[in-house]
């Protein structure tokens, strides 16, 4: 079949604001209850909720750089105590892509429940629930004054997700106790 066919009678999941659809390999969608219904994997299909092809490149190449970078930001974090290099970006992910991210990675409201089913969300949650002990610590100054209004956006993006699992709640919570400045 081509690519954006569908079974007779099957329609995809869709809840109020999260797609349930899981990316493939090949960055395309197939409906999770199709697939389950069948028994076996078909032919992924194109089903919109990842918005376009820059989408998908940009969520891979965030799952791409937390993998690279996470676990020397996580070091960092421990042996120094606070942010020293570039990895903000890929912590915090947003709609916005960061002006110094060589990647121009970004997430959409499509693309984040992906994220949280990624291949790097362990890592992802390691470098968070840090930053929140640090920054519980310390305060603010963990991270250098041009990084507190990305996290200002990522709070912001981030409370709009829904069905978020309780790691990526308790950190929110947590940084949203302090009053992070929108630039």
């Amino acid at each position: 079949g081509s690519p954006s066919a569908q079974a007779p009678g099957v329609a995809p999941e869709r809840g109020s604001n999260r797609c349930l659809f899981r990316l493939t390999a090949l960055g395309l969608c197939a409906p999770t209850s199709f697939l389950g219904a069948m028994g076996a994997v078909m032919e992924p299909m194109s089903c919109g909720c990842i918005e376009s092809s820059d989408d998908r490149r940009a969520l891979r190449a965030l799952v791409r750089k937390q993998l690279e970078r996470f676990p020397h930001a996580l070091e960092e974090l421990e042996e120094c105590g606070r942010k020293t290099t570039h990895w903000i970006w890929y912590a915090c992910p947003t709609e916005q892509p960061g002006k110094g991210d060589p990647v121009s990675s970004y997430v959409t409201p499509a693309t984040a429940p992906l994220l949280l089913e990624s291949e790097s969300v362990s890592e992802w949650q390691k470098v968070l629930e840090k930053l929140c002990d640090l920054v519980e610590q310390t305060g603010m100054s963990v991270l250098p004054r041009v990084d507190h209004g990305r996290v200002f956006h990522f709070l912001k993006f981030w409370d709009g997700v829904p069905e978020k699992p309780d790691w990526m709640e308790d950190a929110l919570d947590r940084l949203r106790k302090l009053n992070w400045p929108p630039r």
